[in-house]
Order: C-alpha cells, then sequence, then structure tokens
C-alpha cells in the first residue's frame, strides 16, 4: 500500500507540471512547484533508466576463473580466520568446498549458484 503511494508520487508530480504549464501558471505553491519540477526530471533521468537493472558484470573465462579458485581454496581451508567469521557458533566445522564455491562465486562475480554454467 504505502509503496504504492510512493509509486504515485512521480506520474502526480508530471500531471501537477502539465497543468500548472497548461493553466498558465495559476494559484500553486513554489515550494510545491520546485519538488514537482525536480521529480518529473528525476523520473525520466535517473530512475527509468536504472530501473532496468544494474549493468551485466563480464564473466571472466573460464581458465581465470579457475586459476583464482585455485589460488584461493588452499589458503582459506588452511585458516583459522575463514571458519571464525564462516562458521561463528561451531568454529570447528571444516569449510566444505560446495559453501566455499558458493562465497567465492557470490564474492567474486556477484551472482548465484544456479546461474553461473560452469563451476
Amino acid at each position: 500500500m504505502i509503496i504504492g503511494i510512493f509509486r504515485l508520487i512521480a506520474p502526480i508530480s508530471i500531471v501537477f507540471c502539465c497543468i500548472v504549464w497548461v493553466s498558465d501558471g495559476g494559484y500553486y505553491s513554489p515550494w510545491l512547484a520546485v519538488y514537482a519540477y525536480l521529480e518529473a526530471l528525476f523520473y525520466p533521468t535517473v530512475y527509468l533508466p536504472r530501473k532496468s537493472g544494474p549493468a551485466a558484470t563480464p564473466v571472466p573465462p573460464q581458465a581465470e576463473r579457475q586459476t583464482s579458485f585455485d589460488r584461493l581454496l588452499p589458503y582459506l581451508c588452511r585458516t583459522d580466520k575463514a571458519t571464525g567469521w564462516f562458521y561463528a557458533r561451531k568454529p570447528t566445522i571444516h569449510i566444505q568446498r560446495e559453501n566455499l564455491r558458493e562465497l567465492l562465486i557470490w564474492a567474486l562475480f556477484n551472482t548465484e549458484m544456479d546461474k553461473v554454467e560452469h563451476v
């Protein structure tokens, strides 16, 4: 409900600006007009271009990803620092390969396991 009201602000601002323009100014609050004009400018210049989502991050080639993974895996498996934050409640549990793979894919490639073709 509330998010729907927030989504109506930009269209209402655009309608308000059109009404003020057609009615030759008329009576209106200057503060409201400034806000409506700024909102009407923000909607097509910032909101709509960003609404389509973030730009796709280019995925490095398989060889480069494998090299990064091979370089990081031994370090993370032999240190206690990784288990201290990865398994905060049970520090004696070792990191499993699938959990580490999921973490690295999320951290390095900003994606999820099911969206990656070759891992």
